[in-house]
This record gives structure tokens, C-alpha cells and sequence, in this order.
């Protein structure tokens, strides 16, 4: 399924399953037994009854499609095709494909699974053959200019980078490849990461100065956030690389901002504190929790435990999880 339920105010299919528990769809008993739900995609496990006779079926819908045009980038559709296709080798049957009107995003979809395969299989690539075929069985498949162009960028995308996906297992030996440095003295650690499973999950910045303290409170506040994660020390090669932002054992105001130090600690590698921020006097209080890592070294190396780094990755799911999945800011000494 590569389209959402309503787009632009408009209804663009009916949801034909249950939202949870079970529902009848004339004489089809249809349950709901698992869902997944990812940044671009959610993956559903479906029972469906009928004459006493269960079928399972999986549904994957793609919901990252935007209302015009298409993605910016073929990355996540390339990953949803490749879930999709190892699910759909594993049983029998066709594949049913949909999305409104199911020429369209459909017909994308088709013709990028098409021409992976034709190159697997041949090794060559023939779009506009494929495109071709395709509209002689449905019309008006691969529908406007865009998606014949994201077509040929999914493709390019998929022989340059290839599948970027690591199984867990293999973590290990990935990284001590990425880590051998080329001619030029660079390694393959240059990436950035999005969240997984949620979009803008991630607010990064500068360590705020003495000017820009209110901004960043103002931030944290309209956002929501609820965990900062501090990368760096206050003070590095005797220059003021952070300000301190924060209060200590009085509450403090920075411009409308009332910030108050709750609680904080240390735990092994990391120091953690709990603040109360509030816009106006009688505005509700917000918690957010910070996590300073002061073990970074000014030529950027970690110069700590790893154990405590991971330690922190655990400490700030178990607080984005108590105080729900709003975004994570995070901030170094980089300008």
C-alpha cells in the first residue's frame, strides 16, 4: 500500500483492516495481530477468516509517499521494496500492489522492483522498455514526469550505495572495516543517522553562548524536548567553548524562561540533571532531562569508557520513554 488514508484533506482509500482486535468486512472476519510502525512504514500481520478457513496476510504500507510529487530521496523506498520482496519470496502467491488509484505510485513501485530484477537477472537496466510494458497491460502506469525521474534516481541510487543495511552480527566486523583509512588518511565513519522509527527525532546544535541561552530554552520548550544530550565540556584548550546554560542550586530565568535544577548526579562516564522549565508564572512546568558526556577530547576523539557511552544511550531511551517519543536535542562544541 503506497499511499496514506487521507492526503490534502481528501480520502484516498478506505481503511480495509481493523485498527485493532477484530472487524468484519462482509462475509471476511479480518484480525489484527501485529503492527510495526516505522519513520516511512508500517508493517501490519493480518488474519483473515473466512468458511472457517485463516489466511495471514502482511501488509505493508508505505506512508512517507508525500501529497505531491515524490520522495526526495529513493532511500526509504528502496529499503521498504527490499522488506517487502523478502517477505513476499518466502510464500506463494502474487504480490498485490496498490496505492489510490493504482497507476501512479503503483506503477513507480512496479517498475523499480522491475528494473532491480532486470539487472539482477541480465545485468542491464531498461526503464523505459519496462515503463512500456507496464502501460500496455494498465494504463497510465508510472503517471507524471517525477516519478519517471525518481525511477532512474532509485535505481542509480540502488547500483552506487547498494544495500547499506547491516545485520546486527555483523556490527562487529563492519565496523573495524569502516574504520581502515583510505589513501587519503579518511575512514567510512563520516555518517549521519536519522531516527528510526520516528521523524525529526533529532534537534542537533552548538553549545549555546551567554547571548543565545534564552534561544535555546525557547526551543526546548516550544519543541518539547525532553532529553538534551551534551557532548562536550564547558571549558576546552582554556577557551569557552559552551556556556552554562543551566542553573545551579537557585532557579534561574533566561529572558520569559524560569529554569530550576530539580536533581543531578553522576553515573559511570556521564553526569545527568533534571530541570523544571517554565515560560510564564503560571504556565505548566516542563521536565527535561540533560546527559553530559564531558569525556570527549578537543580533536573530537572519545577519550572515555565505551561502556558509558552505551550507558547513556540506555539512560536516554528509558527517559524518552517516560516522557514520550519527543525530540532528543543534541549538541557539541562545533560551529
Amino acid at each position: 500500500m503506497i499511499t496514506n488514508l487521507v492526503e490534502g484533506k481528501k480520502t484516498k482509500c478506505e481503511q480495509y483492516w481493523p485498527s485493532s482486535g477484530s472487524q468484519d468486512f462482509g462475509p471476511f472476519h479480518v484480525s489484527i495481530t501485529h503492527q510495526l510502525t516505522l519513520a516511512d512504514y508500517t508493517i501490519r500481520t493480518l488474519s483473515v477468516e473466512l468458511s472457517g478457513k485463516t489466511r495471514k496476510v502482511n501488509h505493508f504500507h508505505y506512508t512517507a509517499w508525500p501529497d505531491h510529487g515524490v520522495p526526495d530521496y529513493a532511500t526509504s523506498i528502496l529499503n521498504f521494496h527490499k522488506m517487502v520482496m523478502k517477505d513476499h519470496k518466502a510464500h506463494r502467491g502474487p504480490l498485490l500492489v496498490h496505492c489510490s488509484a493504482g497507476v501512479g505510485r503503483t506503477g513507480t513501485f512496479i517498475a523499480i522492483d522491475h528494473v532491480l530484477e532486470q539487472r539482477e537477472t541480465e545485468g542491464v537496466v531498461d526503464i523505459p522498455g519496462v515503463i512500456l510494458k507496464l502501460r500496455q497491460q494498465r494504463t497510465n502506469m508510472v503517471q507524471t514526469l517525477d516519478q519517471h525521474i525518481f525511477i532512474h534516481d532509485a535505481i542509480l541510487e540502488s547500483v552506487t550505495c547498494g544495500d547499506t543495511e547491516i545485520e546486527a552480527g555483523d556490527l562487529r566486523k563492519r565496523l573495524a572495516q569502516l574504520k581502515t583509512k583510505d589513501e587519503s588518511g579518511r575512514s567510512g565513519l563520516d555518517l549521519q543517522f536519522a531516527g528510526y522509527k520516528k521523524h525529526r527525532a533529532f534537534i542537533i546544535t552548538q553549545g549555546p553562548m551567554r547571548s543565545t541561552a534564552r534561544d535555546f530554552w525557547k526551543m526546548v520548550y516550544s519543541r518539547k524536548c525532553s532529553v538534551v544530550v551534551m557532548l562536550s565540556d564547558l571549558i576546552e584548550l582554556d577557551e569557552e567553548v559552551c556556556y552554562q546554560y543551566w542553573p545551579g542550586k537557585r532557579a534561574q530565568t533566561y529572558g520569559e524562561f524560569r529554569v530550576e535544577l530539580l536533581s543531578e548526579g553522576w553515573k559511570s562516564g556521564f553526569l545527568y540533571r533534571n530541570f523544571s522549565v517554565q515560560q510564564a508564572k503560571f504556565a505548566t512546568a516542563h521536565q527535561v532531562w540533560q546527559f553530559h558526556i564531558p569525556e570527549w577530547s578537543s580533536d573530537y576523539q572519545w577519550r572515555g569508557d565505551v561502556n558509558a557511552m552505551v550507558s547513556v544511550i540506555e539512560e536516554v531511551s528509558k527517559s524518552r520513554g517516560r516522557l514520550g517519543t519527543t525530540p532528543l536535542s543534541s549538541m557539541d562544541l562545533i560551529q
